[in-house]
């Protein structure tokens, strides 16, 4: 039973999430190197293969310095353990380095023509999550993040 179907079996109007690999950290057995540029190599240590309980440590090597971050998941749902963002300087590598795959516009149109009158098709953006703080939620810690933007909101901005 495919997502349309289900939602109308259950007499539901359907909300289709499109997705797409465009490199993003929570990905479970990604091949992240394709997703590598000349100023953002991105390599992979897997620290658990256990497809129920599952850590990667990612590795980002950039022109100008190295970030890190780990993940984690089960066959449910991924986690970020340690986030990208330790520092403030760390916005400026992403800024610079962390490249910006192109949505496949076609792919989107075809989901949309497909659900047509049968529910709605939910948005999709670069990055970890749809929607920028959602993203920079998934870089850094939300709660550090949620202070900063009382204390350092310029800086969250710029995030």
């Amino acid at each position: 039973m495919g997502e349309l179907e289900a939602f109308a079996y259950f007499g539901m109007d359907a909300a289709i999430q499109y997705t797409q690999e465009l490199g993003q950290l929570w990905l479970a057995n990604p091949d992240f190197s394709r997703f590598s540029t000349s100023t953002w190599r991105h390599e992979v240590r897997v620290l658990r293969s256990n497809p129920d309980d599952w850590e990667y440590e990612h590795t980002i090597t950039t022109p100008e310095g190295i970030l890190t971050c780990k993940t984690a998941g089960n066959r449910k749902t991924v986690w970020v353990t340690e986030y990208l963002i330790k520092h403030d300087e760390d916005i400026e590598l992403i800024r610079k380095y962390m490249p910006v795959h192109p949505l496949d516009v076609q792919a989107v149109n075809q989901l949309y023509d497909r659900i047509g009158e049968q529910g709605i098709l939910r948005g999709f953006v670069w990055g970890e999550q749809a929607g920028c703080w959602q993203h920079a939620a998934c870089l850094m810690d939300i709660n550090e993040l949620i202070l900063r933007t009382f204390d350092k909101p310029d800086w969250v901005h710029e995030l």
